[in-house]
């Protein structure tokens, strides 16, 4: 596989949660997220991007005995769909010329790393296609792959500092938060841990939930621990958007989907990135300890 130039010493990233609803039985949690991806590289799926721009999974491996850990490639392409085509030399429309069947022009590769444990994806920050579009690949290709009685959502890990903006705003107007349950991911606070257990036993697919202020009044949602708890439950497994006056009492639309996170990480050797970013992912993402979770 192709490795970027490993002189910056340093791995800027983006990180997406996949979560999967299946009725299927599997031996563990990261089985169950094995299998999932290893579904979509065999189904060779490919789906459209804009334009006549497409994204396939082109490659999948895993190091040695280290079956839960992978690396790949997408790679987006272009996907010509008429027989029509204007030859320069003769300035004329010509049809019906031989192209070899799937072989597409300009293609651009973006590597990936997913732990299978943590249901995370991993992909290079600025790298020659767009996270949006590559979160929309991804989407798209794992809803496919995917039995009619199983789910999955993916959402695209946002930055902390604007759900800090929104909750600090001197006035909100109005909040609007959607949240999906979690897959046993870390939760700190206990009033945060009881809502996302009560979202899970409701078997809730994604909560909505709307707050509005009071006329004339300042909405005091930082002391809100429904406020407090849906919020921090969004940064990885939902989103939120809010209508703010910032502190030079400006009328402010906030969309936390806007602003992914970026994460960074020192190394020697891109080829070490595999480990390195499992033993990364591992870390933020250590599973709760109570019986029965994985």
């Amino acid at each position: 596989m192709a490795r970027a130039n490993a002189k910056d010493k340093v791995f800027k990233f983006h990180i997406i949660n996949i979560k999967l609803e299946s009725p299927k039985e599997f031996a563990s949690e990261k089985d169950k997220y094995r299998d999932l991806i290893q579904r979509v590289k065999n189904a060779k799926i490919f789906t459209k991007l804009r334009g006549d721009r497409y994204c396939i999974m082109r490659t999948l491996f895993h190091d040695g005995d280290d079956i839960y850990n992978f690396h790949g490639q997408f790679v987006s392409f272009i996907k010509i769909d008429s027989d029509q085509f204007f030859n320069m030399d003769t300035m004329e429309i010509e049809e019906g010329l031989n192209l070899t069947d799937n072989v597409f022009p300009n293609p651009k590769e973006i590597d990936f790393y997913f732990c299978a444990e943590y249901h995370r994806m991993v992909v290079r920050v600025g790298d020659k296609i767009s996270l949006n579009s590559i979160a929309k690949h991804i989407d798209e290709s794992f809803q496919r792959a995917i039995d009619i009685d199983e789910t999955v959502t993916v959402i695209v890990q946002q930055s902390q500092d604007i759900f800090h903006k929104i909750i600090q705003a001197p006035f909100i107007k109005k909040l609007e938060i959607s949240i999906t349950p979690t897959n046993s991911d870390p939760i700190t606070e206990a009033f945060e841990e009881m809502f996302d257990d009560d979202v899970k036993v409701s078997e809730i697919k994604r909560m909505d939930t709307s707050f509005w202020a009071k006329n004339g009044k300042t909405a005091a949602f930082s002391k809100s621990k429904i406020v407090k708890a849906q919020l921090s439950l969004a940064e990885d497994n939902g989103k939120a958007k809010a209508v703010i006056f910032n502190e030079d009492g400006d009328r402010e639309g906030i969309d936390t989907s806007d602003h992914p996170a970026v994460y960074s990480m020192a190394i020697n050797s891109y080829d070490e990135l595999t480990w390195k970013v499992a033993e990364y992912v591992g870390a933020r993402y250590e599973r709760k300890t109570q019986t029965g979770q994985v």
